[in-house]
């Protein structure tokens, strides 16, 4: 460019192209400035748009070198969003070199689709600094250097909450190196928060946050948090703890919380004592330990991998031709296995001190282990006589249920 320009409609990049601002600014009245098509770098300047300044439509890669890209009043076209990785397509790659994003009513970063996002030297604010949404599953986000801030300001109401660094979608990993800033402003503005993807539905997963640098603000929040990790430094520990996260010291001056939610109770991974811990959800004020290899679950459903500490409960979620397995030994007062589900006793003890019922003959007790498992159940439920419409005898292929 050779002067600052004003555009009333988008701009589509639809060639692998530079952009040279030139140190001057464009101005973008409309809802974009810019919709991304093909590989592009754009440089040395200032883009200003009433809700979008850049927008990724297709899997390309993005490069934006000392660029400003402002997005920052609500508008009619609701929260602005200066860098938005979108499309339908996933595999964007954006590098980001000294570049300043400011969304002040809206969010810095918002991605759709799988991303890799690797920055320097960035400063980037709004509600949401990173705002990781569903149909992002298994990014990756690398800040080095940078400043990443969230803000409540004009907007701090309990249910309006925000995060600097908000993920919703599974698998996704966030690395902010020690020479970066998280800061969170307000109070309901948390540092991070790793929120359910839809209402109403279970937590991601799978997430892998390290924040190594300095933390200004709240934490963290406990929303809907399941089998994902999260490391600080350790002097955030009881802040983690205060949510009734488990912090692990790491040896290193940082702290990771690992956790696995089922049944209102934590299961972290282990510590430098070499053992287990285990934190009920009433913030972290009651847990025990056990020793190491100690098995936190009872029960596993092979072919999904849920884990339960209840027999019944997993055969309960199991699906016709699943199979749950024991793994450890267990007792339950009475047991209902579903049509074309089997039980594998994987060589320990089940007691079942009330009754075993089944649907039909399809339904199997089995030991994978060729025979170090044992069932042991209360004599009356074996014996033959008009009570008992089923009995379980054993066959080469395990306990069968045999209707009498």
């Amino acid at each position: 460019l050779l002067t600052d320009v004003t555009i009333n409609e988008l701009i589509k990049i639809e060639k692998a192209i530079t952009l040279d601002l030139g140190g001057k600014k464009v101005t973008a009245t409309s809802k974009k400035a810019f919709e991304v098509y093909a590989n592009a770098t754009i440089k040395n300047g200032t883009i200003e748009a009433a809700n979008r300044c850049v927008d990724t439509r297709k899997a390309v890669e993005l490069t934006l070198t000392d660029v400003n890209l402002i997005a920052d009043k609500y508008t009619t076209h609701g929260n602005p969003q200066p860098l938005t990785i979108g499309g339908s397509e996933n595999g964007t790659k954006v590098n980001m070199t000294n570049v300043n994003i400011s969304a002040a009513a809206g969010y810095g970063i918002i991605t759709f689709v799988k991303t890799e996002l690797n920055a320097t030297g960035c400063t980037i604010s709004g509600y949401n600094a990173l705002y990781v949404k569903p149909g992002s599953e298994e990014s990756v986000f690398n800040f080095a250097d940078c400043d990443l801030s969230g803000s409540t300001a004009g907007n701090d109401v309990e249910g309006n909450s925000f995060s600097t660094i908000a993920v919703r979608a599974d698998d996704v990993t966030v690395n902010v190196d020690a020479d970066s800033t998280v800061s969170a402003t307000g109070n309901y503005c948390w540092a991070i928060s790793l929120e359910s993807k839809y209402t109403n539905e279970n937590g991601i997963t799978g997430a892998n946050i390290t924040v190594a640098g300095a933390i200004n603000g709240k934490v963290l929040t406990s929303v809907d948090v399941n089998a994902n990790t999260i490391t600080v430094k350790a002097e955030y520990a009881d802040d983690l703890v205060a949510c009734g996260y488990v912090a692990l010291d790491n040896g290193d001056g940082t702290v990771t919380a690992h956790i696995h939610v089922y049944e209102s109770q934590y299961f972290a991974a282990t510590n430098t004592e070499n053992a287990y811990t285990v934190y009920t959800c009433s913030c972290g004020d009651t847990y025990t330990e056990v020793e190491e290899g100690t098995v936190l679950h009872a029960v596993v459903n092979v072919q999904t991998g849920d884990t339960y500490t209840d027999l019944q409960a997993a055969l309960n979620a199991a699906a016709k031709g699943d199979t749950v397995k024991l793994l450890k030994d267990t007792a339950a007062e009475g047991i209902y296995v579903g049509a074309g589900k089997t039980v594998d006793l994987n060589g320990h003890k089940l007691t079942v001190t009330d009754y075993i019922s089944a649907s039909f003959a399809t339904t199997h007790i089995v030991d994978s282990t060729n025979g170090d498992g044992l069932l042991v159940v209360n004599g009356a439920d074996v014996a033959l006589n008009s009570e008992n419409k089923q009995l379980p005898l054993w066959t080469a292929e395990g306990v069968r249920f045999v209707t009498v």
